[in-house]
């Protein structure tokens, strides 16, 4: 394997803006490192018995757009929510928006949200949040929340729902906007912690009473939206078209219009958008439906509309443009912009683009077919292969180093730069998870493409720490691949890949959920398997070698896990010999050293120390220097030298890491090297010194959004000033 794949991933990339000081050392006993700008403060709250953190005053992916405009019923709607929202009586409001599609039901619950969040709080920043349950079940909603309150992946566990309402309670009273739930059930999933919360619910299932975990029954208050009376039609009408920059139309051309489009807030934007054109063009327009506009259209803009609504969200214009193949894709998005089909929003890396908010009802019911099946079938392979493309050009930017199956290019087409790289895959990161989700049900028999997705998507999720969505999109295409399996076709090499990395997340996730550890068991004994079977001939020896070590690497990390570490150790012998087959050497480097750790685990000492010092001869001999292994391998010389009470050398062996660590910007390291040092202070006997390092530790693990190092220094911490020593 890489040394990428040895390194739990640093999160530096939300540390953009801040600056860590890497001088850290020794002054006499203490240890000192400059202040660190920018990073994250870390909260700590209990999850029915379970210490997790999050990140309090993060920037909200998920903030609710506040209505604009005028609203003709504000007035009615305030009144409504202020005589709901009574915290002593109920201890959070459930307002449910219903009516006639296309009457404003998400800008009436947005207007609502707007005007709590305008009531003044004490001495809190109120958010409103909101998820459709359109496009995310229900509980990757909550993942996706928990991650939007800056809850580190590894912590989410076995049940987000608890989770999400001891955050919500410790931030105080929240405002979320739940579209198109499936059931009753998936509201009182999401229901917020806190007394004195509010929770919309637009469209979807429901009822008249909701059951909250811990205060009990809630009444849910209707809000019925309906058409909206001819005065207030003809008022909102001359304000849509003022805000085009036209002038007014007469009384009798805005009843006409009104006639065919409907008095409804969906109606008087088409309306106000069809006088547009008739101004522009001189020639009255005949769209009198969102039908007859679809229509209207060629096949070219068709297959745009196609391609939007079955993705479902906003998607950015070079994955619309490379599945569109087409030189004019932005001619053409803009078209519809101006036809009200579809909307654009602000982009890091671009305009983005998606079916207008009241169309995408009517979307997904005519146009995700694309006017028949085969036509879909089409679309899901033009998407899915524009997405793989840009990924794999992202991967290729951002890991270089790292081998790629059954990839026809090593060079990157569309991007240069990894600020660039890494921004358009956060950016880009749903709309591509539906691409693998697409390509694992509906891509034809044996196509690798859901496979191929993965592999390259390692670069986002393993980078980001997004264990969860490992887990979420690589079992399905692992699925899909089962069933290709018996014609062979699945590539063998690459769904041994693609379930090694799903063995990586299952492994991280494990701390939290037992059960996963006995599911990485069986993924990475299969991983093994189909690594060792037959690659064919395109595949070179070296490249198989490789990933066998890096399957077995894996089933020894779930042995030693589960205890086993003998046969963790014999397992990790075999991903070791396979890595020098490879000739991989910094492979071999990652491997050696876990078997050293191993060893160590298994009372081997000397044996353990002949390994450590094989590799530091050869990271050495490397004609460029490996800065991160070299740190790795003196951290786990200097453990050897304290077990052996050999404290100077380990001493010694710490500060030159510290070094190596600091010269490749290796932050999550730096801070390990200090913790480490700490415990070389317990066992010198010198309490006060390791409490100093093991706050400094804490610090940079809290800087850096590392929760699970974060509460592992924090109980070391407590530990010690308890008197539990060994603890």
């Amino acid at each position: 394997m890489t040394p990428i794949d040895d390194n739990s991933p640093d999160r530096t990339g939300a540390l953009a803006g801040g600056v860590w000081n890497n001088a850290v050392g020794v002054t006499g006993t203490v240890v000192q490192a400059a202040a660190i700008h920018g990073g994250f403060h870390l909260k700590v709250v209990d999850d029915r018995g379970r210490r997790a953190v999050y990140r309090p005053g993060q920037d909200t992916a998920l903030a609710a757009p506040p209505f604009q405009g005028w609203h003709p019923e504000a007035e009615q709607r305030a009144l409504e929510l202020w005589e709901g929202w009574r915290p002593h009586a109920s201890p959070v409001a459930v307002f449910r928006v219903h009516g006639e599609s296309g009457s404003g039901l998400t800008a009436t619950a947005r207007l609502m949200c707007g005007d709590w969040l305008a009531r003044p709080a004490s001495g809190r920043e109120r958010v409103a949040r909101t998820v459709n349950l359109g496009f995310l079940p229900v509980r990757r909603a909550l993942q996706e929340l928990l991650r939007d309150m800056g809850v580190p992946d590894e912590m989410l566990g076995t049940d987000p729902s608890s989770l999400f309402r001891a955050i919500t309670r410790d931030q105080g009273p929240t405002a979320l906007i739940v579209e198109n739930p499936r059931s009753a059930r998936d509201v009182e999933r999401l229901m917020p912690g806190a007394r004195g919360s509010v929770v919309v619910v637009v469209g979807g299932a429901g009822g008249d009473t909701l059951r909250h975990p811990d205060f009990g029954t809630l009444d849910v208050h209707p809000v019925q939206v309906g058409p909206l009376s001819e005065k207030d039609a003809l008022t909102l009408l001359g304000m849509e078209l003022s805000a085009l920059g036209l002038p007014d139309a007469s009384l009798g051309v805005r009843r006409e219009l009104l006639g065919r489009h409907g008095r409804t807030m969906r109606g008087v934007r088409r309306a106000a958008l069809e006088h547009r054109r008739t101004v522009a063009t001189g020639e009255e327009d005949a769209l009198e439906s969102v039908d007859a506009a679809y229509e209207a259209l060629g096949p070219t803009d068709r297959m745009l509309v196609g391609l939007l609504a079955l993705v479902g969200r906003p998607v950015g214009r070079r994955v619309l443009a490379l599945a569109l193949d087409r030189e004019d894709t932005d001619v053409r998005l803009r078209s519809l912009v101006d036809l009200g089909l579809v909307e654009a929003d602000a982009g890091g890396d671009g305009p983005r683009f998606r079916l207008h908010t009241d169309l995408r009802e009517i979307a997904e019911a005519r146009w995700a077919g694309f006017d028949r099946d085969h036509g879909r079938d089409l679309l899901v392979q033009r998407y899915c292969a524009a997405c793989h493309s840009l990924a794999l050009d992202a991967h290729l930017v951002l890991m270089p180093g790292r081998r790629l199956i059954a990839e026809e290019r090593s060079e990157s087409r569309s991007f240069t730069r990894e600020a660039e790289a890494k921004r358009w895959l956060r950016e880009e990161r749903l709309a591509l998870e539906q691409a693998v989700y697409l390509a694992a049900e509906e891509d034809g028999p044996g196509s690798p493409r859901g496979l191929m997705l993965c592999q390259v998507l390692w670069a986002l999720y393993f980078k980001d720490s997004l264990f969860h969505d490992i887990i979420s999109t690589h079992e399905p295409v692992l699925e899909k691949a089962r069933w290709d399996a018996g014609p062979m076709l699945a590539p063998p090499l690459l769904v041994a890949k693609v379930r090694a990395q799903l063995v990586r997340a299952l492994l991280e996730m494990s701390d939290t959920d037992r059960d996963r550890l006995d599911d990485a068991d069986g993924q990475a004994r299969r991983a093994v398997e189909e690594a060792s079977g037959d690659a064919g001939a395109v595949v070179a020896q070296e490249d198989k070698a490789l990933l066998m070590s890096t399957a077995s690497e894996m089933l020894a990390e779930v042995l030693a896990a589960k205890g086993d570490v003998a046969g963790a150790r014999e397992e990790q012998e075999r991903s070791l010999a396979l890595a020098h087959k490879s000739g991989d050497m910094r492979a071999v480097l990652v491997e050696r050293q876990k078997l050293a750790r191993y060893l160590h685990r298994a009372g081997e000492a000397d044996g353990s120390r002949r390994e450590l010092e094989a590799a530091w001869a050869e990271v050495r001999a490397l004609p460029d220097r490996d800065l991160y292994n070299e740190g790795r391998i003196l951290m786990s010389l200097a453990a050897l030298d304290a077990a052996e009470g050999e404290y100077g050398a380990a001493e010694d062996r710490l500060a030159a890491a510290l070094e190596a660590f600091g010269e490749c910007d290796s932050r999550r390291r730096i801070a390990d090297v200090v913790a480490q040092r700490a415990e070389l202070r317990v066992v010198q006997g010198r309490q006060p010194d390791a409490l100093r390092e093991l706050d400094e530790a804490r610090r940079m693990y809290e800087q850096l959004g590392r929760g699970v190092d974060f509460l592992r220094a924090d109980e070391r911490i407590k530990a010690l000033r308890d008197g539990d020593v060994d603890s």
